[in-house]
């Protein structure tokens, strides 16, 4: 029973999880459902068999009757507050998370107008910021030791930069040693910001040096937005997690005035090639290490670089999409624009904080002979700038939405992938060779669709090749297909096949007869052909 409500959760469930099943809410603020729980606030506390529990970590039983609010327990959670907040700095007006933090909506729900307790947060002098790596600011000073940061670094991430360091009232977050966050293992993935409640942890406001440059007349300000945005800077506007609203960031980036609005979509176009280039050097000429591991991600290369060295000669050569829209916006879209490249200044809208890191990162990122890209801004940062602007976002003007195989990356994140199918789609519509170590794909030349555990060619040549005089040959060299199938245009095709475990083969074939060369196989092979005309001979 949960305030007298009979509720049936299986074993296990936590009295926090069970209340929910019931439309019950238990305040929480070191609970987040993507984390074990830690039971560090307090604030989930409930009466369960005549005791106080801490609802987050505490599963039910059999019988158990359980009190989620009385006077005790309303006093005891605001008891818990004013405690947080005697060592918490009174900066909610200037805090980067003023709309999000879920303190100040907690003390604010439970009437938090003034603390008995006197204040003890250290001065900035006595605990200062750490904004060392360019991408993520900790300022302990706002830290409630909830334990999240700790939580998502150490035990989702692996990466081990963030820990609580010292005893009681002395307690903080830091990396190991009080050392600087850029002195640590951080990878600057963004991980702690996304799960910190209150601002403690965030990203690097850039927005204010964006606006200095929007107002600068001697600067042109080209802006660039990832796949991933767009189904993002919604929810900031009241729209559901994950709606689209590409049309309108083109048109309130236009609005912000942004001289040239692009789409990494393009340069994840140019990574796809360029990485399928690469590839097909590494595997079939032997030029490099294989695997080939994507380089899209700095926060990834940064983990590799950090914790499996051995790897790094897997990595693509390629720069990632923005990179290399940023690259070409001052070479080749200057010229075109007749835009010296030094006045020209190039912004992302990632949803990445690592992006950040990554634009000063090396000497590859000015290979236009100047900072590639300049600024990398958030998402969150973006709406922060849309909200400024005075722009009524819901109601705003929609721009039409480019297209690109970087949408794919919105949703799968498989920027190899997609490198890997324009490979297929390009040499066997041709009849070149096939190399590849994957057998996932499905590959149909004219549609590019693709589906698990099959190959399927569609050889269909265009013009000038004739259906009645070509000879044709493509070749099909692979390891690992369960099943391949041949659709014959209406000539002459005489496929040579190499596979060294293959399940099945399927011909269908037209009018014209087919003669097939199949070698290397290392198991039985169930061969069928299928007629789809009369006069067809075999």
């Amino acid at each position: 029973m949960i305030d007298s409500k009979e509720v049936e959760v299986p074993a296990g469930t936590t009295i926090l999880d069970a209340a929910k099943s019931v439309q019950i809410k238990i305040p929480t603020l070191c609970h987040h459902p993507d984390l074990p729980p830690t039971a560090a606030c307090g604030i989930c506390i409930v009466k369960a068999g005549g005791r106080m529990v801490r609802s987050c970590c505490t599963p039910v039983a059999e019988g158990m009757e359980v009190v989620t609010r009385d006077p005790d327990i309303i006093e005891a959670r605001r008891t818990v507050l004013k405690l947080t907040l005697s060592k918490h700095p009174n900066e909610c007006l200037t805090c980067l998370k003023n709309e999000t933090c879920e303190l100040r909506k907690l003390s604010a729900d439970f009437g938090i107008r003034d603390t008995e307790f006197a204040n003890i947060t250290p001065t900035k002098e006595e605990m200062p910021e750490d904004d060392s790596t360019k991408s993520i600011v900790l300022d302990p000073r706002k830290c409630i030791l909830c334990g999240r940061c700790v939580e998502v670094c150490q035990n989702v991430q692996n990466v081990w930069a963030l820990s609580m360091l010292k005893r009681g009232i002395s307690t903080h977050i830091s990396p190991a040693a009080d050392s600087k966050l850029a002195d640590s293992p951080c990878i600057k993935c963004g991980q702690c910001t996304a799960h910190c409640p209150t601002g403690a942890l965030t990203e690097r406001d850039d927005t204010q040096y964006v606006w200095s440059l929007l107002q600068d007349p001697e600067k042109y300000c080209v802006v660039q937005i990832a796949p991933a945005v767009r189904v993002a800077v919604g929810e900031a506007f009241g729209y559901k997690p994950g709606e689209v609203t590409t049309g309108k960031i083109y048109a309130a980036l236009r609005r912000l005035g942004f001289n040239a609005v692009f789409d990494t979509n393009f340069g994840a176009d140019v990574t796809i090639m360029e990485e399928g280039s690469e590839f097909i050097e590494r595997f079939v000429n032997g030029k490099g290490a294989l695997p080939l591991i994507t380089s899209c991600c700095p926060a990834w290369v940064d983990y590799m670089e950090k914790y499996y060295g051995d790897m790094i000669p897997h990595f693509s050569s390629c720069k990632s999409p923005h990179e290399i829209v940023g690259a070409l916006a001052k070479t080749y879209y200057a010229d075109k624009v007749n835009v010296p490249a030094e006045k020209m200044r190039v912004i992302s809208i990632m949803p990445c904080t690592a992006k950040k890191f990554e634009i000063l990162r090396s000497e590859e990122m000015f290979s236009s002979g100047f900072q590639d890209v300049d600024v990398s801004l958030t998402t969150r940062e973006l709406a922060r700038m849309i909200k400024q602007a005075g722009i009524d976002f819901k109601n705003f003007i929609q721009y039409k939405e480019s297209k690109g195989s970087g949408i794919s990356v919105t949703y799968d994140a498989v920027i190899n992938e997609d490198a890997i199918i324009p490979i297929f789609n390009a040499v066997a519509s041709f009849g070149f060779l096939i190399s590849t170590t994957s057998p996932s794909f499905l590959i149909s030349p004219s549609s590019g669709s693709y589906k698990p555990n099959k190959i399927d060619i569609n050889v269909d040549f265009p013009a000038p090749f004739s259906p009645h005089n070509a000879k044709i040959s493509p070749s099909l060299s692979c390891k690992f297909i369960p099943s391949l199938a041949f659709k014959l245009p209406n000539f002459l095709v005489i496929p040579n096949i190499s596979i060294k475990y293959l399940s099945s083969i399927l011909f269908e074939i037209p009018t014209i007869s087919c003669f097939t060369m199949l070698t290397g196989f290392r198991n039985s092979v169930a061969i069928n052909i299928s007629r789809n005309h009369a006069s067809s001979r075999n």
